[in-house]
This record gives structure tokens, sequence and C-alpha cells, in this order.
């Protein structure tokens, strides 16, 4: 995988804010939101088209939250207060009053709400009644920013200290120190806290011994957000120089600088396989990091790095590989917390048959027969995933025939599009092609342009005129195995044109498995 073809420009949301852009967050149904110093908060659908701006605040918005369990939006800002958001209706619900300095962090967990201000406090909230219930105080400073992660909070200050509370007596259980300068922005993953600081540089922290890991130097200017993919391979941070720099959260190399931004990026967010970035220059840039989510990308990656495999012994005493971000890659967020040696000890009661078969399913997206599915299953759930969350996570990353078709056979799932008929003089004359919703949604990333006026059961597709429904079909049909199937009677010179035409046109981010795909099929017309 070349630099270049690493976190590309996709698009950028622009014309919705006068101010700059402070924070931004993508909701699991696909809407990006964006807070600014012009008091507002923006939606925007993934295509960069405004839906509809939230007002409620009266000055800079700093922090938001998604509960996505409820659907809710969480703001909070200089105004000093907290305010809730209905996602369904985009009105407002409840404001929380109580702070007396700047909201700079906000979460919810377990159905209580979190904040942390400038008056050097973090509290807890009653979401219903909007009443405190508890306060954490320790700090000496402002408190920049707060996560809750593995039912502990963390709070970033000014006072150049990260704090570690338990959530249940408010007492502060470690304080992590090193940085020369006050700690702006944190994000942990696994057992790794990351946090960004003015001192110009990003520290990697052990959340178990409370040990610095790694400083990452290279930015020229203060650092003001920081983020990791889903296998923790890669460190994005955000500087007030407008440079973003990506890291090998491994090495600490630097492995490449983005700079479309023309003044600060304050905020970072990671939603399946776009890179979302917020600046003080008014604008949203998504970027493309989609082909460290394929797994034949990411599989030949982990070759090179040591800590990509571990070996589980089985219960015959058998040890086996397992290459960790390809598995974590496959099961995505619901894993991510997991600890090598709390996925070791969910293997160490597995047959080897068990493991090798769940192996299977992970890298190359096969169920088996009935009683191997099962096995699957039972380790699936002791990961903590569903049957429903695994098959959407096996879509997402790799999609094989053998499951798609699976999946297909339930009809309550299907999906219609409507494709204008380029061929008939009636404007208003359809064809229809079934496709699976969850997976159209699941592999939006890459095709989700293509698309318009999305309803219940059908959409209409973006104007078709420039490819025939033949090769809509071999396209969608690219949906559910990351092939390109042409049936022997087809004009394979026409359909190869049409679908690079199709990616041009419909702005399509052609991975690499797509690029490989066309040449393959070229190639095999030539001989």
């Amino acid at each position: 995988m070349s630099q270049s073809d690493f976190a590309t420009f996709v698009r950028r949301y622009e014309g919705g804010h006068t101010d700059a852009i402070w924070c931004c967050v993508v909701s699991d149904r696909g809407i990006v939101f964006s807070s600014s110093k012009d008091s507002n908060i923006v939606a925007w659908d993934l295509s960069g088209k405004k839906i509809c701006v939230l007002k409620g605040h009266t000055t800079y918005v700093l922090a938001m939250f998604v509960d996505n369990t409820n659907n809710v939006l969480y703001s909070a800002g200089n105004d000093s207060k907290i305010i809730s958001w209905d996602l369904n209706e985009y009105k407002k619900l409840k404001e929380y009053v109580g702070h007396s300095g700047y909201v700079w962090g906000v979460s919810v967990h377990n159905g209580i709400l979190y904040s942390g201000s400038a008056d050097k406090t973090c509290r807890a909230w009653d979401i219903e009644t909007c009443q405190m219930i508890k306060e954490f105080t320790g700090h000496t400073s402002y408190i920049r920013h707060i996560i809750i992660h593995k039912d502990k909070l963390y709070s970033a200050s000014e006072d150049k200290q990260i704090r570690e509370w338990n959530l249940s007596t408010g007492e502060c259980t470690r304080i992590f120190t090193g940085h020369s300068k006050y700690v702006f922005n944190l994000h942990a993953i696994g057992n790794v806290l990351y946090s960004a600081s003015n001192d110009k540089t990003v520290k990697s922290w052990d959340l178990t011994t409370g040990s610095c890991l790694k400083t990452y130097s290279g930015h020229t200017n203060e650092v003001k957000c920081v983020c990791t993919d889903v296998t923790n391979t890669y460190l994005f941070t955000g500087s007030y120089s407008s440079e973003i720099i990506i890291y090998n959260t491994k090495t600490g190399e630097k492995i490449k600088s983005l700079n479309e931004h023309q003044e600060a990026v304050y905020g970072l967010f990671i939603f399946g396989d776009s890179l979302f970035s917020a600046s003080w220059d008014k604008t949203l840039i998504e970027w493309n990091i989609g082909n460290i989510s394929l797994l034949e990308d990411l599989h030949n990656y982990s070759e090179m790095l040591e800590f990509a495999k571990f070996k589980v012994n089985s219960l015959e005493n058998r040890e086996i590989l397992i290459h960790l971000p390809l598995l974590k890659c496959r099961l995505g967020e619901a894993i991510k917390d997991k600890t090598n040696e709390e996925i070791k000890k969910i293997f160490s009661h597995k047959t080897s048959t068990e493991i090798i078969t769940f192996l299977t399913w992970v890298y190359e997206g096969k169920r088996g027969n009935e009683d191997e599915w099962y096995m699957t299953l039972s380790i699936l759930k002791e990961l903590g995933l569903n049957e429903r969350q695994s098959i959407e996570k096996s879509f997402k990353f790799g999609i094989t025939k053998d499951l798609s078709s699976w999946y297909k056979d339930e009809d309550s799932k299907n999906f219609t599009i409507l494709v204008l008929d380029p061929d008939c003089e009636d404007e208003d004359e359809y064809d229809e092609i079934p496709v699976h919703k969850t997976i159209l949604e699941l592999r939006s990333s890459l095709f989700r342009d293509m698309f318009i006026n999305i309803k219940d059961s059908s959409m209409e597709c973006k104007d078709a005129s420039g490819i025939s429904i033949d090769s809509l079909e071999v396209l969608i049909e690219f949906f559910y195995q990351d092939k390109i199937i042409i049936n022997a009677d087809s004009d394979v010179d026409s359909i190869i044109s049409e679908l690079a035409n199709a990616i041009e046109y419909y702005g399509l981010n052609p991975n690499s498995k797509l690029k490989s795909e066309l040449e393959r099929i070229k190639q095999l017309n030539l001989d």
C-alpha cells in the first residue's frame, strides 16, 4: 500500500457555517454534524449536502457527542450549558445548566451524561431531570476534553495533567503527567490512551501501568485533536498549523501529511472508511481511509508488524497464530476495547478445530456447514457480538458470495433501486434492480454518491444515462462479493468502458480492489 493511495481527499463540506468549525461527529445513521463559533450545529448527509441547522446555543459550540442508542445529540459550548437534540425530528430536547465556565467535553455512558468544564470540574447528570448527580474535582485549571473508556472517566486539562476517575465514587484513581503544556484532546482504544497537547506532541499511555509508551513528534504547532483507526494501526493528529499528520502507532513513524485545510484543525472523527476533519477555515473535509479496511491490504500490511500476530493455545495445547489487526478490522467497534490477553483467554478454552473454523470465517468469510457456523457464532458471542452485528461486519470488510447469498435470502431485507431507463422515451419509466439495503449502507463509502431520494423501500439512481442497466447490475454485484462477474455473452468492452465512466461520473472511491478487478477483466478480455 503506497502512501499516495492512503488517506485521499474525497470531498469538502462547505457553505454551512459563517465562522470557524470546532468539532465534528457522525451518527451511526450516517449523519455528519459540525459545530462552530457561529453558535450553530449543521447536519449534513454523506454527499456533503446540508440537511438542517440546529440553533440553541448563544455562542461557540465546542463539543458534541452522539448517543446512537437513543438517536440523541448532546452539544456543549461557551455559554456554559449542554443541550440535547432529538435526531429523529432535529429539535431541541433539554438544557443542562450548572457549570460556571465553558463546557469543553461531553459524553454519555450507561444512561448518564458527563461533562468537563473550564470551571475545573467534571460533572455527572441525570439525563431526564437535568440535575447534577456527581462532581469530580481535582484539576487546577480548565478541563479541555473528557472521554469515557472501560467504565472510567478521563479528563484533559490546562494544568498539563490527564486524570482517571472512578465513575461510581468520583475518586481520582490515577494522574498521567509528562506533557510540558496543556493537554487538549484524548482518545482511547484497547489498553492505550492517546493525548494531544499544546507542546506540539501526542503521547500514548499504558492504561494498566500509567506509564508513557511513546511520544509522537513532528508537528510545528499545537496539536488539537487525535484519533486512531479501529485496528490501532494508524494515529491521526490535527494541528493549529492546519496540518494533519498520520503516524504508525507502533513505530511512531510519520506516514503522511494532509494539507488541504487553510486554518487550524480542531476536530477529527472516523466513520467507516472515512476520516472527517473540522477546521477553522469553516469547512469539513472527508478523507478516504478505506484501503486500510480491505482484507487483502490489511493482511499484507500486518505481515510486517510484530504486534499484528500473536499465538493462542487451544485446549489441545496447539499453538495457533492470529492476526490481531485483521481480527479487529473484521469485527470493528464491538471488540476495539478488548486487550490481547482478554482475547487470548476466550480462545484458550476452545479446541483447535473451533479456532480454525472461526478464523476461516474471519479471513475468508466462509461460514461452513451448520455445525461450523454454530462454532463461529459461539466465539463471536463471547467476543461480544450478536449474530446480526457479526454478519453486518462481514459485509463491511471483505464480502463473499457465500455469506451474501445466505443473508440475501431474507426477503424482508431486500431493497429496490429504481433506475431511469435511458432507452425509454417516457421520462417516468424505471427499471428495478434488487439490492440488499444493509449491504448498501455498509458499503456506502464506496457507492453512496450513485443514489438520490432514498426512501423506505426504494431509491432513485442518480442520472443513469451514462451507464446501461447491465453494467449497473455488474457494479451492484460487486457489492456482494468484491468481484466483478461478467457473463460469457456480455459485451465486455462496453461494460468495462461504462464501469470506468460510472466510477468517474458518480464520484465513486475506486479502492484497490475495484481497480484491480477492472484490470483483471480487461486482461481476460485481451486474452
